[in-house]
């Protein structure tokens, strides 16, 4: 019974502790429910309505709570807190979909450190979109952008080379690669 690595025991009494659960929260928790904690999270933003609303005024504890059992639209809104525990909470949350992480590398407004986390997950960068919008991205650190180049096809190659968007270390060495690939 663990999430990404802790124990999900500890965290309920953490949690618990800091008053972000009840009691019949940290119980559940106990006996493994996860899917409970995330029905009760989905059920309280449901009642309260604006769901921005109710992140917005929700403690630090209420947040990681959210950020780790919460649904795709609470990691939505929770990637972009300034919060860098929260932002790293919201990549370890077990029901995180490709599909999101797709759109979290095309977003131009994201955090840098959510974008090198990406980059450095190994299960997600097996996805050639993934690539693709990290290396576009003009937000994503150089190293990081340098680093999935190489693995992209030449007609997006072609376009990172001629796109203004992007750092320009990052266009120069696509033309370069566009330029040793015709040369073969």
């Amino acid at each position: 019974m663990t999430v990404q690595g802790k124990n999900l025991k500890d965290l309920a009494d953490k949690l618990f502790e800091d008053g972000a659960i009840d009691e019949e929260e940290r119980k559940a928790a106990y006996l493994g429910d996860e899917a409970e904690l995330a029905e009760k999270i989905k059920k309280e933003s449901a009642e309260e309505g604006d769901i921005r609303t109710l992140i917005r005024d929700m403690t630090l504890p209420q947040k990681m709570k959210a950020a780790m059992f919460g649904n795709a639209t609470c990691r939505m809104l929770l990637i972009m807190d300034k919060n860098r525990l929260i932002q790293e909470a919201v990549l370890k949350n077990p029901q995180m979909q490709e599909r999101e992480v797709v759109e979290f590398a095309k977003n131009k407004n994201m955090p840098e450190l959510v974008l090198r986390k990406i980059s450095d997950a190994k299960d997600w960068m097996k996805g050639y979109p993934i690539k693709l919008n990290l290396v576009m991205n003009p937000k994503t650190p150089v190293d990081v952008g340098l680093k999935w180049l190489k693995f992209l096809r030449n007609n997006d190659l072609k376009q990172v080379s001629n796109s203004k968007n992007v750092p320009q270390v990052i266009a120069t060495m696509a033309k370069k690669i566009v330029a040793d690939k015709q040369k073969r």
